[in-house]
């Protein structure tokens, strides 16, 4: 996951502010095909009601079967964001996803929000939360939370 956040601050320092998501999307999608990252893009899952398909929802980026990403750009995350990547985790069975949001301004920093929906949180060992709640407090893989 750490390779992904180092991507998108990638991109947003080379491109800065005032693009679309769309643009950051395809930037991103740049960096992972050029270090053979496998990924899909706009992964379009169908929504079941009793066994009928009623619609359906598209994930911005599944990377290597195990990672949702969704990507946002605005003045900051909202709940909406994560409730919105936690139902495509929850639509194709991956406990692990990440949300982005690129900034209005060149001044912010891009802000992720990672997502885990597993029993047992992979850093502390306690129940499943998110990340920036974690009770490891620490670094992970050299990286801080």
């Amino acid at each position: 996951m750490e390779h992904i956040k180092r991507f998108a601050k990638y991109v947003f320092k080379q491109l800065g502010a005032g693009f679309s998501e769309r643009v950051y999307h395809n930037a991103i999608e740049v960096l992972l095909k050029k270090h053979n990252v496998t990924f899909e893009s706009e992964r379009v899952m169908p929504v079941l009601f009793e066994g009928v398909e009623v619609g359906s929802v598209r994930a911005d980026l599944v990377i290597e079967n195990k990672i949702v990403v969704e990507l946002k750009r605005g003045s900051s995350l909202k709940d909406k964001h994560t409730t919105q990547c936690f139902m495509y985790m929850k639509l194709l069975g991956i406990t692990e996803g990440l949300v982005i949001n690129f900034p209005e301004n060149d001044e912010d920093e891009v802000e992720f929000q990672e997502i885990c929906s597993s029993p047992i949180c992979s850093r502390c060992g306690r129940d499943s939360h998110i990340a920036s709640g974690c009770y490891a407090k620490t670094h992970v893989n050299g990286y801080p939370l």
